[in-house]
């Protein structure tokens, strides 16, 4: 199984650039708590707070940005999002890998508990052949004294 060209557990975030427009992600499904569940959460998709009511009337400070604020949104808005899709696709991948440690140490578990239940079946078996083979020699004995 080899890795094809762009496999998301071998592109790095500037790869990710090249995803889609359209597969932008709509909502995050949560953050992986433990293997098996998941705790669903809101994020702020910008680092800038939207303005409250009180805070209007309070004193406006204006900045001034270079390069201008137009701009500096033009860059951050994309950059923002590839850097969120890339950490989705990170937070897919380490719960698909999480899944895949869940089922190995289940399977390790039940391989376990299988060989402990054939070993058991194994030696009664064989305290059985033993035990007939005792039997056999003590009626041959018997026999012949008698």
């Amino acid at each position: 199984m080899g890795v094809v060209a762009g496999d998301p557990i071998q592109m790095d975030f500037e790869q990710q650039q090249g995803v889609p427009a359209d597969l932008r992600p709509r909502s995050r499904g949560g953050s992986p708590s433990t293997l098996l569940v998941q705790i669903l959460s809101t994020e702020q998709f910008l680092p800038v707070a939207p303005k409250k009511a009180e805070t209007v009337t309070a004193k406006r400070n204006d900045y001034i940005y270079e390069p201008g604020k137009a701009e500096i949104l033009r860059e951050m808005v994309p950059l923002t999002l590839r850097s969120h899709f890339y950490r989705v696709i990170l937070d897919s991948l380490a719960a698909e890998h999480g899944a895949r440690m869940n089922a190995m140490q289940k399977a390790t578990d039940n391989a376990t508990e299988l060989l402990k239940e054939l070993k058991l079946s194994y030696n009664k078996a064989r305290q059985a052949a033993i035990t007939n083979e005792i039997i056999e020699i003590v009626s041959g004995s018997e026999a012949l004294k008698g």
